[in-house]
């Protein structure tokens, strides 16, 4: 940095902290001037404003007068942190530092000189006037809002995420455990707990609200902020009323400091009409909790054979609910703890009922849309160039338009193929699109999940478009490896082909013949046939797959898919292979190789051999077989370390619980001699990856739980695929049929394990 850059920059620094210096003096001195003119002024005194003047009993001013003066100082004081250049969290933590010293050492000062007091005596009754603390957070919200900003980075909202959630933590310790309570004095201030009386109303409600809108912060909620800082504003202020409660005022306001000064962090907006339904159930709340309040003392009375008196019932029930002086013992003659804390448990279970509805993410709901889909296959067909493209068609999976394509617009653009689960949008692959829209697209996309609080995870990324993620500020882990076999090096009779050969040769010798058909060839009856195949080879197992599976046989007509039948002798089906192909890139990517479980060991290897062969006739230059995960861990033992060693027997005893094809189909895509294209799972932050990990076994299928995570409108059923093969098979624009799945028991039908 050049020399004279530095001189000026230190010089605003230092006007900077002069100004903030300066800020208490040039307050006092106009309230001094103003005093005579608004003593009139309807507001509550501010006590101790002007401590000189405590033995003439003009030490008060009225605190509305005393809020707009050092409110319009220190807007000032704002202003010249922002021509200083001063980011607005460094503005408000030392603008508010600052000028709480500096009351502080003032108002110490002046009662030592007015009370003839040491000055030990002197600074601790200085600790406890009300202006120290005001001053303290006014000034820091002013350099909050008027400060120049930086760019926002994640770290420090979420750090505040997290504050936020231990003070809703402590303020529910402290009202559930009196003796917490007692031992966090020396920690006062670490959690915002209401002065009586209002307390009894707020203090288990606002720390249910904390807790919820801290959540939210975590995923840049804007709804959590505006919450947030209500709740610490009214904790600030109800601390600063109560005279000797100003530790909690004070870490409250640090906090909402921070808050405001990293506001442009939190933009996610909530979903559309969810404040009409957190409306609903906060009003249904309060007439339950009243009607409660209300029969529970009239209960009460009759209990003990006291008249019912409904009018002082209904009023008496109406302050406890707002927590305003009163006391059980005088209209029931019994004690208040149990009236006022069940009452406190309805109001703060429905508050958070409702503040959850309010905060919860946008919603995601999978719309089906023929004309989407048949604009993807066009995208697809035509730049779809890695081998998951194809898998984009899938009826499980929403599309992200880049740049937003009009109704009747035909031209080509890039397109993100995603699903949420729970509050994380999984994307399918890499974008598909021109070369030079993928990254527009991607970044278009990131905002636009952004922007709905959703968690990203891609699935499945090519180590080509790694440095894309890695510039949009997302981070990637190695998943796996692709298995793709070369058709024109693959040859059938070399030595390291033995174990495929010999299945070949034997599936020959047992009078199998192979019959290769485009999808839009395909028959009914043959179909039907096929899934029936399929049925019997799952054996009553869900189809699994997300990302590099077709989720049903007909998903994909005409010349886009291929299907490659072993006929037994007898003609009926024994097992067939199923392929997507990519004409952009010359290649087919196997979805699914189901086989009857009476055909001849070697069935899978004979129907892969005659699909390459079938490739390298037709001008196709590879063949993806699957993707095998982990299979650095799981290719062999030797040279792994100790964790390495813990890592693989983890996985195969997650393989062995869930039944998941991980190291049998590393040695199934060993024995055709491929090519190993690694794979990534790429996320935003560490901490997000096991969310994303399962979300993306759910979507797989993988889970337990799988349908349940998913959600009910994961899939849409359609007539049965079979029921429809003709149709799909006449039509002018095959790559567009099928949109949607088919029965439930078509659609949940498959046998290739994919990503995670």
């Amino acid at each position: 940095m050049p020399t004279l850059q530095r001189v000026r920059r230190a010089a605003r620094a230092a006007a900077f902290f002069v100004a903030t210096l300066l800020a208490v003096p040039l307050g006092t001195g106009c309230l001094y001037w103003l005093r005579a003119l608004v003593t009139a002024v309807p507001s509550p005194s501010g006590e101790e404003a002007l401590v000189l003047d405590t033995l003439a009993a003009h030490n008060r001013v009225p605190l509305l007068v005393y809020l707009l003066v050092f409110s319009a100082v220190f807007a000032l004081v704002g202003l010249v942190a922002r021509w200083a250049r001063v980011d607005r969290l460094t503005a408000a933590l030392v603008m508010a530092v600052t000028t709480g010293l500096v009351t502080f050492v003032i108002d110490g000062i002046s009662i030592y000189v007015v009370r003839q007091v040491s000055y030990g005596q002197a600074f601790a009754q200085s600790s406890h006037v009300q202006a120290v603390y005001l001053n303290a957070i006014a000034a820091g919200v002013a350099g909050a809002l008027l400060a120049r900003r930086r760019s926002a980075r994640s770290g420090p909202a979420r750090l505040f995420a997290l504050a936020v959630g231990l003070a809703g933590l402590m303020e529910l310790a402290q009202a559930v455990v009196p003796r917490f309570a007692n031992q966090l004095a020396g920690l006062d201030g670490f959690a915002p707990t209401p002065a009586p009386p209002v307390a009894n109303a707020l203090v288990v409600p606002l720390g249910v609200v904390l807790l919820l809108s801290a959540r939210a912060l975590g995923r840049g909620s804007r709804r959590a902020f505006l919450v947030a800082v209500a709740v610490l504003a009214v904790s600030s202020g109800l601390h600063l009323a109560d005279s000797y409660d100003y530790g909690t005022a004070v870490v409250c306001g640090i906090l909402l400091l921070g808050l405001l000064a990293r506001r442009r962090e939190f933009t996610s907006e909530g979903a559309p009409g969810s404040r009409l339904l957190a409306l609903v159930r906060l009003s249904t709340v309060v007439s339950v909790a009243y009607v409660y309040a209300f029969l529970a003392l009239l209960v009460d009375r009759a209990a003990l054979g006291l008249p019912a008196r409904p009018r002082q019932a209904a009023d008496f029930a109406a302050r406890a609910l707002v927590g305003l002086p009163a006391h059980l013992s005088r209209f029931a003659g019994t004690g208040d703890d149990w009236y006022y804390w069940s009452l406190a448990s309805i109001v703060a279970i429905g508050v958070g009922w409702a503040v959850a509805s309010w905060l919860a993410p946008w919603s995601h709901l999978l719309l089906r849309s023929e004309a989407r889909r048949a604009r993807v296959a066009r995208i697809v067909r035509r730049y779809g160039s890695d081998t998951l493209s194809p898998f984009a068609l899938r009826a499980d999976k929403a599309y992200f338009f880049f740049p937003a394509p009009e109704p009747d617009d035909e031209s080509a653009e890039a397109v993100v193929a995603y699903r949420v689960i729970r509050g994380v949008a999984l994307v399918s692959g890499d974008p598909i699109g021109p070369e030079e829209a993928i990254e527009p697209a991607f970044v278009s996309f990131l905002e636009h999940a952004r922007e709905r609080g959703w968690k990203i995870g891609v699935l499945g990324a090519s180590a080509r478009w790694l440095p894309m993620y890695r510039r949009a500020g997302l981070r990637f882990v190695y998943h796996g490896d692709e298995a793709q076999v070369l058709t024109d090096g693959f040859e059938l009779d070399t030595p390291g082909m033995k174990t495929v050969r010999q299945g070949v040769h034997r599936v020959e010798r047992a009078g199998y013949r192979a019959e290769i058909l485009y999808a839009g060839d395909v028959s009914s009856s043959l179909m039907a046939e096929l899934y029936e195949v399929e049925r019997i080879w799952l054996n009553g197992a869900k189809r699994t797959g997300f990302v590099m599976e077709l989720d049903e046989l007909s998903r994909l007509g005409g010349k886009d898919a291929l299907f490659v039948v072993a006929r037994a002798p007898g003609g009926e089906v024994g097992g067939f292979l199923h392929a997507a192909l990519c004409p952009a890139s010359r290649a087919l990517s196997l979805s699914c190789l189901p086989r009857r479980r009476d055909t001849p060991n070697g069935l899978a290897a004979f129907v892969v051999v005659r699909t390459i062969e079938w490739a390298r006739e037709n001008g196709f230059e590879l063949l993806s077989l699957n993707f095998a995960p982990f299979a650095g861990l799981l290719s062999s033992e030797e040279d792994l370390s100790a964790l390495q060693r813990i890592e693989r027997e983890a996985l195969l005893a997650l393989k062995r619980r869930l039944s998941l094809q991980l190291d049998n189909l590393m040695r199934f895509n060993q024995r055709f001699g491929p090519r190993l294209q690694p794979r990534y799972v790429v996320f935003e932050r560490r901490a997000d990856l096991p969310r994303v990990a399962l979300a993306a076994m759910a979507a797989e299928g993988y889970l337990p739980f799988s349908e349940v995570a998913r959600g009910k409108l994961w899939r849409m059923s359609l007539p049965h695929p079979s029921e429809r093969a003709d149709s799909e098979r006449k039509a002018e624009q095959p790559a567009a049929r099928g949109a949607g799945t088919g029965s439930a028991e078509s659609s949940e039908t498959g046998a290739k394990a994919t990503l995670l």
